[in-house]
């Protein structure tokens, strides 16, 4: 369906990096949507395997927020667009989509007081964007 409206060839494999992407800058919060994986997936799996992943996927959010903290690393632009270059380099277009979908959380995430790490790795200095700024830089152009 979403293939046909905008006339891409998507694939069940990019649609899929694309909801995977949407939700991984949140990897670094212990509770956050793609921290249970098991969870969300228990009416498909196994009960003891939901509950391996979402340990693993608990254990690992707890390490990269102890590492980088909240929107460190992984809110990072760079990463993100870094992927994305790679995926259409490589003409890998589930990689792209997984790195273009991660940048709009990003993005959406700028949008917000605390901001993001804009400059990361050189700055760890998260940077927002309010709405009214936003709206003033977009009347500049």
């Amino acid at each position: 369906m979403i293939a046909r409206i905008y006339s891409l060839p998507l694939a069940a494999l990019d649609i899929t990096c694309i909801l995977i992407g949407s939700l991984l800058p949140d990897i670094d919060v212990d509770g956050a949507v793609i921290t249970r994986p098991g969870t969300i997936l228990g009416r498909f799996i196994p009960y003891g395997l939901a509950k391996v992943l979402d340990g693993i996927a608990s254990t690992l959010a707890q390490l990269l927020n102890a590492v980088f903290g909240h929107r460190g690393f992984t809110h990072a632009p760079s990463l993100w667009l870094g992927l994305i270059l790679w995926g259409a380099i490589a003409g890998k277009p589930y990689i792209f989509w997984l790195g273009f979908s991660a940048l709009f959380h990003v993005v959406g995430d700028a949008l917000t007081i605390s901001g993001i790490p804009l400059l990361s790795p050189v700055s760890k200095k998260g940077m927002g964007l309010s709405f009214s700024e936003l709206a003033q830089l977009l009347s500049s152009f």
